[in-house]
């Protein structure tokens, strides 16, 4: 369970009544007019303060001159402003009762002293600090951006990172594969709150399903563990870990100032802690859409589906490889599918063949999921589809069928992405996880199942 003040605080920090923009400024080629910026276009949040010394009003906001003059309630402060500034309006916040504040410099976790004066003002205020090296907090519910014109839907998947560039992406990429987010968080150089707090939090968090996650190494590796430990047995937790070459070491000790540790070590962290492990974003993507969107299978049984016979055998490698079952169906099963199959190069046993008829008549992935969807010998439909011919019709098809089976479906729409996205989309808008290649489709459903196992 999260510690009641731990959750108390990010409460108000995801959730601000108001926010104070320290440095912010008219001038749109400064980071602190595009941050403003970020909290206006999400159109939450009212109470946006900007804070400058010569204060003039930002985007229709009135500014002033210090934390102390803004009238209302601050729960979040952001601080754009040179590192020799960043201690006095810690100070500011604390004497106001901000409830949380960004430090955007990285410089200060350079100078131990100036770090170490932040962080004593700050806990003697009761300031909780995000950073230093933060681009901040993605929270659409909240009313929180990181830039301008980010997508203002909100979703059950929360994403915690040691990379600001990496947040941002996840949450535009993310949201362009039908992904949604509760809440992403950078933190920085950790110089207070950590990883791992961020993990406790949204173990409790209700707006949250599935965390994310781009780390780099772990200040205090036990804590990391109790808290990843105890997550992913009520919330599948999906990391990706960086730092995992002699090379790279360094790299994260001067990024983030965190201890990389050795990959055997991180290999049992996440084998314990029953962690779900990719190595970058597109395999984060799509291992949240098969968790985010797939029904729980009851076995391992997967019925492979499609119109052509080379990636019905690639399918079946793939998934004995992965510890997947391809099981040959019964007479009586295959007698249902044979009513309807072309007469000519199909096989109705699993792999089932619809021939390429299936390429000019789409209704043949319709009727195959039908039958099998009905059926107590498999568990999981794995169907693959033309995507660059007549994708959209073949995604229609796939849709309409999934409402009357009882069984978990996924599709595998190969091809070139221009012509592939607008089926997957559709496929996705239905709630069934599309994926471009069977290679990611097989390994993140193999991925899923482990994740079941170690829950159960």
């Amino acid at each position: 369970m999260s510690d009641r003040n731990l959750t108390s605080d990010l409460d108000a920090i995801f959730n601000p009544r108001g926010i104070a923009v320290i440095g912010a400024t008219g001038d749109p080629g400064k980071l602190g007019h595009q941050v403003t910026k970020g909290f206006v276009d999400i159109g939450v949040c009212k109470n946006i303060y900007p804070v400058n010394p010569n204060p003039r009003p930002v985007l229709g906001y009135e500014a002033y001159p210090s934390v102390a003059g803004i009238p209302g309630d601050v729960d979040l402060a952001v601080i754009v402003v040179p590192p020799a500034g960043v201690p006095a309006a810690i100070t500011d916040c604390a004497a106001k009762g901000v409830r949380g504040a960004i430090i955007f410099s990285s410089v200060i976790s350079e100078d131990p002293a100036l770090e170490r004066e932040v962080i004593e003002t700050a806990k003697r205020g009761g300031t909780r600090l995000i950073g230093p090296d933060s681009m901040g907090i993605y929270s659409p519910a909240g009313g929180l951006a990181l830039f301008p014109d980010m997508p203002r839907q909100s979703g059950s998947v929360a994403f915690v990172s040691h990379s600001g560039a990496i947040a941002f992406m996840v949450s535009m990429y993310g949201t362009g594969r039908g992904l949604g987010f509760s809440k992403v968080v950078d933190c920085g150089n950790e110089c207070d709150l950590t990883f791992a707090d961020y993990l406790e939090y949204l173990e409790s968090d209700p707006a949250t399903e599935i965390i994310a996650g781009y780390i780099e190494g772990a200040k205090d590796g036990g804590r990391f563990l109790e808290a990843a430990r105890g997550l992913s047995l009520s919330k599948p937790v999906i990391l990706i870990k960086s730092g995992v070459t002699p090379r790279s070491e360094g790299v994260v000790a001067s990024h983030t100032g965190a201890l990389a540790g050795s990959p055997a070590v991180w290999d049992t962290v996440f084998r314990q802690a029953g962690l779900v492990r990719v190595e970058g974003i597109d395999e984060l993507i799509d291992c949240l859409l098969m968790f985010r969107m797939l029904p729980p299978p009851a076995g391992d049984r997967v019925a492979l589906i499609s119109g052509t016979g080379g990636p019905l055998v690639m399918a079946t490698d793939l998934c004995v490889r992965a510890g997947l079952e391809v099981p040959v169906l019964s007479d009586a099963t295959a007698k249902k599918l044979r009513a309807f199959l072309p007469p000519y190069g199909t096989s109705a046993w699993n792999p089932v063949d619809l021939s390429i008829a299936a390429g000019v008549k789409s209704e043949l992935h319709a009727q195959a999921i039908e039958v099998l969807g009905g059926s107590d010998e498999v568990d999981i439909l794995l169907v693959i589809a033309a995507g660059e011919w007549r994708g959209e019709e073949a995604a229609e098809s796939i849709v309409a069928a999934s409402r009357g089976i009882g069984k978990p479906l996924l599709a595998v729409l190969p091809g070139n992405p221009a012509r592939t996205s607008a089926p997957m989309g559709k496929l996705v808008a239905a709630g069934i996880p599309a994926f471009p290649s069977l290679e990611r489709a097989v390994k993140h459903l193999a991925a899923f199942r482990e994740y079941q196992r170690h829950r159960e």
